[in-house]
């Protein structure tokens, strides 16, 4: 983050480092956007949690374990609206658990789609060096992870011998100290049809349904996947890249009515008040509607709401 502050210089934007809790622990910004941060608050010990401030990029992406962008008036709190801003969440590539998140915030006018990629830059290298850090056949582990996490929707965790990859469904469940049950399980299962079958085992967590499939770097066995709980095996979810019936057909009825609102040009406030809710409420549907749809911008959301009114009506 240090080097990017310096490449940064003379541009007026500033970089925030939060917390896994969303405390902001250290702040890059030139002096005139440094006061202007000031005025709002926004340095060490600001608390940007949405519970606490609202819709804004930091939560989001703490709240996500993802990347978020947040523009101008999307913002829940008066006082940020002016503002831009691009974050991206760091994960421990053991646990799944989010470290912290790395934040840019600009003025709307300075707002770049570079911003982003610049993010997407420091938690890449940042997810590198954990990753490094664990080892070196934690690479294959952490890519089959990645591999089962998009299409999985309940707790899963991808291990060996000597480490461990959960997600955040899986976080609640396996308990660091379970890894070894675990492994001493799978490995003899590791492609036997035995493996495919659900199992009972006991965890720190309690009695739980496994099962498991190898994971392989070329021909040799590095490792296993274990489904745990009801949701033991990987459940199949729409392309959002597939036509624009099947992408419309993933929404509710009360998402489907805020896109349209939305795709039409109006604010989250905007929208609350001809729906007649709250906006927090429409900050909530908006997330799930960009989250389904696997959106990152408005536009994209109008051509998605464009493409779903030629379709016939079911």
């Amino acid at each position: 983050m240090a080097a990017v502050s310096g490449d940064l210089a003379g541009v007026e934007v500033a970089l925030l480092l939060a917390d896994g809790r969303g405390h902001v622990v250290e702040r890059w910004a030139p002096a005139r956007m440094g006061l202007a941060m000031d005025r709002l608050g926004a340095a060490a010990g600001f608390v940007c949690r949405e519970e606490v401030v609202g819709t804004n990029s930091i939560g989001a992406a703490l709240r996500t374990g993802g990347a978020s962008v947040v523009l101008g008036l999307e913002h829940f709190a008066d006082g940020l609206t002016a503002l831009s801003n691009a974050s991206g969440a760091v994960t421990d590539p053991l646990t799944g658990r989010v470290l912290g998140v790395v934040n840019m915030t600009c003025s709307g006018r300075v707002y770049s789609a570079v911003m982003p990629a610049l993010i997407g830059r420091i938690v890449h290298e940042t997810q590198q060096r954990l990753i490094g850090d664990s080892g070196e056949t934690a690479s294959v582990l952490h890519a089959a992870f990645l591999r089962v996490r998009r299409r999985a929707k309940g707790p899963i965790a991808v291990l060996d011998g000597r480490r461990m990859f959960v997600n955040s469904a899986g976080a609640l469940i396996v308990d660091p100290a379970d890894r070894a049950v675990l492994w001493d399980w799978a490995e003899p299962l590791l492609g036997t049809p035995s493996a495919r079958a659900g199992s009972m085992i006991v965890l720190a967590s309690g009695v739980q349904m496994v099962r498991c499939e190898a994971v392989y770097d070329g021909d040799a066995t590095a490792g296993a996947v274990v489904w745990l709980g009801t949701s033991s095996a990987p459940i199949s979810v729409p392309n959002p890249s597939a036509d624009p019936a099947t992408r419309w057909t993933m929404l509710t009825v009360s998402e489907r009515s805020i896109a349209a609102h939305v795709a039409n040009g109006l604010t989250n406030r905007e929208t609350a008040s001809q729906l007649f809710i709250s906006t927090h409420t429409v900050d909530y549907h908006l997330r799930q509607i960009f989250r389904k749809l696997d959106l990152r911008s408005r536009v994209e959301l109008a051509r998605v709401v464009a493409d779903a009114d030629h379709l016939p009506r079911t």
